[in-house]
């Protein structure tokens, strides 16, 4: 909750006072990931003028640790970002040795693509941009009666799927934006099958989709209880079915309205409500051959608290937990889906 100690401590409520150029490093598996965006296209663009125009952003395939799983990113630079390039800055700006560096575009990220050990993709690269994020179409792709993902809005008058989310028994933690351990874009057929587990995947692809920039979950959705969590994964399936985790992020259903202590509120039983998941950002390619794979459910532990799903204070830890019956919906009238921003034009 955005309480008066956390916004005194938070970098965010602050970022007004940096008067200095500042290399900001980033790595798409990094827990910090979407504060070195945010910091960069904010300071960049809106923040003291003496460091405004002033700044450099590179986002790699690292995290904040080493990286599991089956994929590897060639150049995708370590922790530590492209130290190469720092150095350069701190030449610059540190010792007044003109080589260059601030007449050159001032965004790199790393675009990921199909990655498996072995047979990497040269799709895998870094591309160098004047801005964040690049001039990209926002994509919603819907989930479907048929647990597939269409551009296309789904017709049925009435779909949905309910699951039993039981606090005693949360979906465990598969790889994703950790800090330190069980980093990175691990098989989420780890989890296997599970009533309170719903995956939703497109047909295989038949040309590659780009996808760089914020992503959104547009996530209709009821439950029984007064408050609960829905989990969002945003999965790049390969052609032998393993499941890359991109991106995982969840929403506490009190706070669909902000996280202010004023926003609060809970959930009314059985009244349909539409949430918006932010997902942070990325840069993917989503190879022909591959699937795109969405997975909601409603638990992610250890890497998110278990919600107790009993609509008490958060600190509280004297009401029993109870089950929750959770209903996610996809037809005309409710059309969850997610909203992803896709790159038309070539990025070199």
């Amino acid at each position: 909750m955005l309480d008066d100690q956390w916004r005194a401590t938070d970098f965010l409520f602050h970022r007004h006072n940096v008067e200095i150029p500042v290399y900001n490093v980033g790595g798409w598996h990094d827990i910090y990931a979407e504060g070195s965006l945010h910091n960069f296209v904010y300071l960049q663009n809106e923040g003291n003028p003496q460091a405004r125009g002033k700044q450099k952003l590179f986002m790699g395939a690292f995290g904040h640790g080493t990286l599991q799983g089956d994929l590897a990113y060639p150049g995708g630079g370590f922790i530590n970002g492209d130290l190469e390039e720092q150095m350069r800055w701190w030449d610059f700006w540190l010792k007044d040795i003109d080589n260059g560096i601030m007449d050159e575009p001032p965004v790199s990220i790393y675009m990921m693509a199909s990655a498996r050990k072995g047979n990497v993709s040269d799709k895998n690269r870094v591309i160098h941009m004047d801005s964040w994020p690049p001039e990209n179409i926002e994509t919603r792709y819907y989930l479907q009666p048929d647990m597939s993902l269409a551009t296309d809005p789904p017709v049925a008058a009435n779909a949905s799927e309910t699951y039993t989310f039981d606090p005693a028994n949360p979906v465990p933690t598969v790889g994703g934006q950790n800090l330190g351990a069980d980093v990175g874009p691990r098989d989420q057929r780890e989890i296997g099958p599970r009533q309170d587990y719903l995956r939703f995947s497109t047909p295989v692809l038949e040309e590659d989709v780009v996808v760089a920039g914020h992503i959104d979950m547009e996530l209709f959705v009821s439950t029984d209880v007064l408050d609960t969590d829905f989990v969002v994964k945003l999965v790049d399936i390969y052609p032998d079915g393993y499941e890359a985790l991109i991106l995982d992020y969840p929403i506490r259903a009190r706070f669909r309205d902000g996280q202010n202590p004023g926003d609060v509120k809970m959930m009314t039983p059985g009244e349909v409500e539409r949430l918006v998941i932010n997902m942070w950002s990325t840069a993917q390619t989503f190879e022909a051959g591959h699937r795109i794979g969405v997975h909601v459910t409603s638990s992610n532990y250890p890497r998110f608290a278990v919600n107790p799903n009993n609509g008490a204070a958060l600190d509280d830890s004297s009401t029993p937990a109870q089950e929750a019956h959770n209903t996610v919906y996809f037809d005309a009238n409710r059309p969850s889906a997610i909203v992803l921003p896709v790159v038309t034009t070539p990025l070199d």
